[in-house]
C-alpha cells in the first residue's frame, strides 16, 4: 500500500468517527439556557409619559367647569388597565374632595420618587375637545351619552355630517369608538378615520390620536394619610397592563 493509499483510508476513519460521535450537551439543537430564556421573556408593560402639563400646582384660582367628564382613562382599551408610578421628587399633593380643581380640600399626600400610587377609580374631565373637519359626508350612528338623563342616555342616535362640517372628539372610549359631538348631539360612536376626516391622528394607538386638546385627568386614591382625587400630570409614569 503506498503512501497516498493510507492517508486516504486514515482521513475516511477520522470522517465516520466524528460522524458516530454525541456532540457536546448545549451546542447543537437549541440555544444556550440564558438567551432561551431571554427569548421567551414575556413583554413588559409599554410606559406613557404624559405631555406637559400646566395644572401641577394647582394655582389657588377658579377653573371654568370642564365641558365634558367620564370615568374613564386616557389609553382606555379592552382587556388593559394601568399602574401609575412617581416619577418626579418628592412632593405632597392637595387631595380633593372630587374631581375638579375647584372642589374642596379635604387633605395632602406626600409621595416619593418611585413609588406606585394606590388609585381606585379614574375619572378625566375635558375642557376643549380636538376638532375634526369631514373630507365627505359621512353617517354616524351610536348611542347618545347623557349619564344625568336616565331617558336619553344610551338611546341609539344617528347624525349626518356633511363636508367641511367640524365634530369634537372629547375623549376616546374604547373599543375604536369616541364620546363624539355633532351639532347638538353628544354621543358615543365610531371614531373618526383619516379617511373621512381631516385633523390630528398622530399617536401610535387609537386611544393616543384621540386625544382632546385639554383635559385633566384624575384617580381617586384611599391612603392613611387621606382619601379622595388626585390629579395625573407629567410628572407621572404610566404603565399599560394586560389584564
Amino acid at each position: 500500500m503506498n503512501r497516498t493509499s493510507l492517508c486516504l483510508i486514515l482521513a475516511a476513519t477520522l470522517l465516520t468517527t466524528a460522524a458516530c460521535e454525541t456532540p457536546e450537551e448545549g451546542l447543537v439543537g437549541e440555544p444556550p439556557a440564558e438567551e432561551m430564556q431571554v427569548a421567551n421573556r414575556p413583554a413588559g408593560p409599554r410606559r406613557i409619559k404624559l405631555p406637559n402639563s400646566d395644572d401641577k400646582r394647582q394655582p389657588d384660582k377658579k377653573y371654568p367647569e370642564p365641558v365634558f367628564g367620564a370615568a374613564v382613562w386616557p389609553y382606555i382599551e379592552e382587556g388593559t388597565t394601568f399602574e401609575l408610578t412617581w416619577g418626579g421628587p418628592t412632593a405632597t399633593l392637595a387631595v380633593h374632595e372630587g374631581p375638579n380643581p375647584n372642589s374642596a380640600i379635604v387633605g395632602e399626600y406626600k409621595i416619593q420618587k418611585g413609588a406606585k400610587i394606590p388609585w381606585r377609580n379614574s375619572w378625566v374631565g375635558v375642557y376643549k375637545p380636538a376638532l375634526f373637519v369631514a373630507k365627505t359626508k359621512v353617517e354616524m350612528s351610536g348611542t347618545r351619552y347623557s349619564p344625568d338623563n336616565r331617558d336619553l342616555h344610551d338611546a341609539p342616535v344617528n347624525a349626518t355630517v356633511h363636508p367641511g362640517q367640524t365634530i369634537a372628539v372629547y375623549h376616546y372610549a374604547g373599543a375604536a369608538t369616541c364620546f363624539v359631538g355633532v351639532g347638538q348631539s353628544l354621543m358615543q360612536a365610531p371614531c373618526p378615520s383619516p379617511t373621512d376626516f381631516n385633523g390630528n391622528f398622530s399617536g401610535r394607538t387609537r386611544g393616543e390620536q384621540m386625544h382632546p386638546e385639554k383635559r385633566i385627568w384624575w384617580v381617586y386614591i384611599e391612603t392613611q394619610q387621606a382619601s379622595g382625587w388626585i390629579p395625573v400630570d407629567d410628572r407621572v409614569l404610566v404603565d399599560i397592563l394586560k389584564t
